[in-house]
């Protein structure tokens, strides 16, 4: 697992960081959201795809992953192995990459998954994921139910088992 305590630049997010320490230690520590935060990200296509655009009929999976960590890597492919066991959930996956960065990551790693009607790129231009999910480490997996209330939080790509009883 690749905690977010390492000092790699796209980890650099939360913006109260004390002098002296990154962003994401300064974040370390925190309790995964109980609830769907309220946020603003961007798609692919450079619109708008904030909290208000979630759909209410369907478990929601939140996927945060780095293109350069190895266990997002093997995670994400662990997913698109498997991609039908997560269809009975809209898949959000958010990463604070380049564009050319995600789409690199999604071909070589979740061609796939990537492919899916219920999976969504998402692009986290203003670097708020770590500030209001609050997750430990890369990939971190967010499950909410159909209320917004988290399920289930896997930050291990050997746990997507836990996550997948769900979706299954």
């Amino acid at each position: 697992m690749l905690l977010l305590l390492a000092a790699a630049a796209p980890a650099q997010v939360t913006p109260a960081a004390a002098p002296g320490r990154s962003p994401v230690q300064a974040a370390a520590g925190q309790t995964p959201a109980k609830t769907v935060p309220a946020f603003r990200f961007a798609t692919m296509d450079h619109r708008v795809f904030a909290n208000t655009d979630l759909p209410g009929d369907k478990l929601l999976l939140f996927v945060f992953f780095d293109p350069d960590c190895e266990h997002c890597q093997h995670a994400l492919q662990s997913m698109d192995k498997d991609y039908k066991a997560f269809q009975r959930a809209a898949l959000y996956l958010v990463s604070m990459a380049s564009h050319d960065r995600i789409n690199l990551f999604m071909a070589s790693y979740a061609p796939r998954l990537a492919a899916q009607k219920n999976v969504l790129l998402l692009m986290d231009e203003t670097s708020q994921f770590i500030a209001q999910f609050k997750p430990i480490r890369y990939p971190s997996l967010y499950l909410y139910s159909t209320d917004q209330s988290l399920l289930d939080y896997e930050d291990n790509e050997a746990t997507l088992f836990r996550i997948e009883k769900y979706t299954r």
